[in-house]
């Protein structure tokens, strides 16, 4: 099997409430992240020539597509996240029956569905299409999110589109989780980026000094150790100066969110 990934495209973003006064927009509220992949396409060909090779791989790289989604804003933002693939299992952990819909059952199976009229939209024009469902009888509730996961598979190639209520190709963050609180997040690892080459440049020399005060004589263990603290006291700084400049408040919120970050990043 062999395969070739083209060009692909996502959009991460925010996911926003907002709130009006007598019909007029107050405020808006972050409700959470999400992720939204459009483009992800693969070509695919079998060394045996074998058709169904190209269908399985097609659906396992969906599959784990899918999963990823959720799993990035996961780990990104430690909050719990949903994707199609994640739903479905979800449901079928419920207890939910789990229907596979193609042209000879859309017609008994559609009315019994308890999901947004423009999921059943959705099912009716991929059926129509020549596409295949892979849907719950009904929307669930996870966390603060509400809705349905589904996938339209092509059978004839094993392409699929993994689909969250919404429309949306992708995944979606579960807890909501403040403004700030992203900020914090995202302008940190945007500060940690910008110094990445300062940053490999001192680890490469406390690795350097590391292997000098282990396996140097005479001076070259004193000089491993000089520039090993040289290196540490680098690397602190740059950290440092991060936490500074993402987090736009006084000294005690500053270092209360550094011990925070070191307590529940070590046991996470």
């Amino acid at each position: 099997m062999v395969y070739a990934k083209l060009p692909s495209e996502s959009i991460f973003g925010l996911s926003l409430a907002v709130l009006n006064l007598f019909g007029v927009p107050k405020s808006v509220q972050v409700t959470g992240t999400s992720i939204d992949v459009d483009r992800l396409i693969f070509i695919t060909n079998s060394k045996t020539g074998d058709v169904q090779t190209p269908i399985n791989f097609m659906t396992a790289s969906g599959s784990l597509s899918s999963g990823s989604e959720h799993g990035i804003i996961e780990q990104l933002y430690g909050v719990q996240a949903v994707s199609a693939v994640k739903i479905i299992h979800l449901a079928n952990l419920q207890g939910l029956k789990i229907y596979r819909i193609t042209a000879p059952n859309l017609a008994a199976v559609l009315p019994i569905l308890q999901v947004a009229n423009d999921v059943k939209t959705d099912i009716q024009n991929a059926i129509y299409a020549g596409k295949e469902v892979l849907i719950p009888e009904s929307e669930l509730q996870y966390y603060q999110w509400t809705g349905v996961g589904y996938v339209i598979s092509d059978p004839s190639t094993g392409a699929g589109s993994y689909l969250i209520s919404g429309g949306t190709a992708g995944g979606s963050g579960a807890q909501g989780e403040s403004l700030s609180n992203i900020t914090r997040r995202i302008n940190f690892t945007s500060c940690l980026y910008d110094n990445l080459e300062n940053i490999i440049r001192y680890l490469l020399i406390l690795g350097l000094s590391t292997w000098l005060f282990f396996y140097g004589t005479g001076i070259f263990v004193e000089l491993g150790v000089v520039f090993g603290i040289i290196a540490v006291i680098y690397l602190i700084t740059i950290i440092y100066q991060c936490i500074i400049q993402s987090f736009g408040a006084d000294e005690r919120q500053k270092r209360d969110y550094l011990i925070s970050e070191l307590v529940i990043g070590s046991t996470t």
